[in-house]
């Protein structure tokens, strides 16, 4: 052999005699291992992803769902041309007017008969003439004409917000230096000593010491508040229509019953003669805000019919969609995007006029869960006039300062009948409740 050939040889045979099967079998393994493991990890990673997505997704859906989002495109424009409330009259005033009346032989039958059952009912307290003489010892004249009722809503077990109104604000002696009447302390007693007795039981009693609970049978809660608004304001309108003025109040208010009537009395002046002394009163911060407030009461001026429904006003409230909402309500219930404008329940005053066409447009309206609301839409449909006195009728609870209170008729948040106690007394040692 030429040592060329057997250098080739030696050089090309290492080459061919390392090659192995095996070494070959396991790194083409161990690559396709590593490839698998790889593409488990893409596809583990991307699943993740996946499932985050379609979790948040879900999420996103359901939240938007509790908060109405998809209900709100099928809400129906608030406007005078679409509210059509059940039952509906294109000219719905005077189909009360006719109701009331009975001038109309077709006339629809009410859907709201409201036949409630009073079991504690005193018809006699706006007939002065005819009370029995429970309040002989009082310097109340029974012969005189009643200009103003108060119509006091209260749970069943608030006795004790019941006996310091009664003392205080809703003292029918009114500014008598007697404070604690006899009856007033054997009730307290008798009170204090049975507290354990159920409430109705204890409101039995009550009645008996004062006898000015009107009390209606159904469940006392807070989505009956509407029936609670409406049959005080129909025993209202059947047994006190005669009495000019009506102020509905709940019993965690102040009122300054001393303000009450200096309105009561001037309201047509307020209305019909606004001046710039009568808006300096109202605590009102410049100049600017006393000409809006100018306008907007000459606006009422110019649509005063001698009807009166003042408070709080909401001017543009809405309906809330979402599910956990206090207040929420669905499409069925109330399918426009806005409610008419509305006066805050808590806290409102009527004169009878204003009474009378409530109380008779209730009955032929279909009845709404929130009774500010409901009235706000009797008040639309009658085409009454609200006249926002949110300057002396407070909402909202009122950090005390007497120099505010002695301009309010009313405030909110006085859920402590010692702190009511406190507040109503400071204003009348300084001449303002």
């Amino acid at each position: 052999m030429s040592p060329g050939f057997f250098q080739r040889f030696q050089y090309e045979f290492p080459v061919e005699s390392t090659y192995n099967p095996h070494y070959h079998r396991y790194h083409h393994h161990h690559h396709r291992y590593h490839s698998l493991i790889h593409w488990i990890k893409f596809r583990f990673r991307n699943r993740l992803r996946l499932i985050f997505i379609v979790c948040l997704s879900i999420i996103i859906l359901i939240s938007m769902y509790i908060g109405g989002v998809f209900v709100y495109p099928f809400e129906t424009t608030f406007n005078e041309e679409n509210f059509h409330y059940p039952i509906y009259s294109k000219d719905f005033r005077y189909f009360i007017e006719s109701a009331k009346q009975n001038l109309s032989e077709n006339a629809l039958k009410p859907i709201n008969n409201y036949s409630f059952h009073y079991h504690l009912n005193p018809v006699y307290k706006c007939q002065p003439q005819q009370q029995d003489n429970f309040q002989t010892n009082s310097t109340f004249d029974n012969n005189s004409p009643i200009t103003l009722l108060l119509v006091i809503k209260s749970a069943t077990c608030n006795f004790l917000q019941r006996i310091i109104i009664r003392q205080t604000w809703g003292n029918e002696q009114r500014f008598s230096d007697i404070m604690f009447t006899r009856k007033s302390q054997k009730f307290i007693k008798i009170f204090n000593q049975n507290q354990t007795i159920d409430c109705q039981r204890l409101i039995d009693i009550e009645n008996q010491f004062y006898r000015d609970i009107v009390q209606a049978d159904f469940i006392d809660s807070y989505y009956n508040n509407t029936k609670k608004t409406m049959s005080s304001l129909q025993w209202t309108a059947k047994n006190c229509n005669q009495v000019p003025f009506i102020l509905f109040v709940d019993d965690d208010y102040y009122i300054s019953i001393k303000n009450l009537l200096k309105f009561s009395r001037n309201y047509l002046r307020f209305i019909m003669e606004p001046t710039t002394e009568q808006f300096d009163d109202s605590d009102l911060s410049d100049n600017q805000d006393i000409q809006q407030a100018q306008v907007d009461w000459l606006q009422h001026r110019q649509q005063y019919d001698g009807r009166l429904y003042v408070g709080y006003l909401f001017p543009n409230s809405h309906p809330l969609r979402h599910l956990t909402s206090k207040w929420y309500i669905s499409l069925n219930e109330y399918e426009w995007n806005q409610y008419p404008p509305y006066i805050t329940g808590g806290c409102f005053l009527v004169n009878n006029q204003t009474l009378i066409d409530l109380y008779y447009s209730s009955l032929y309206s279909e009845s709404f869960k929130y009774d500010d609301v409901y009235l706000g839409i009797l008040a639309y449909r009658m085409n009454i006039k609200l006249i926002d006195l949110k300057q002396q009728i407070s909402f909202y609870s009122l950090k005390y300062d007497w120099k505010k209170f002695s301009k309010l008729i009313g405030s909110h948040g006085f859920h402590d009948p010692n702190h009511l106690w406190q507040i109503w007394n400071e204003q009348k040692s300084l001449g303002y409740a």
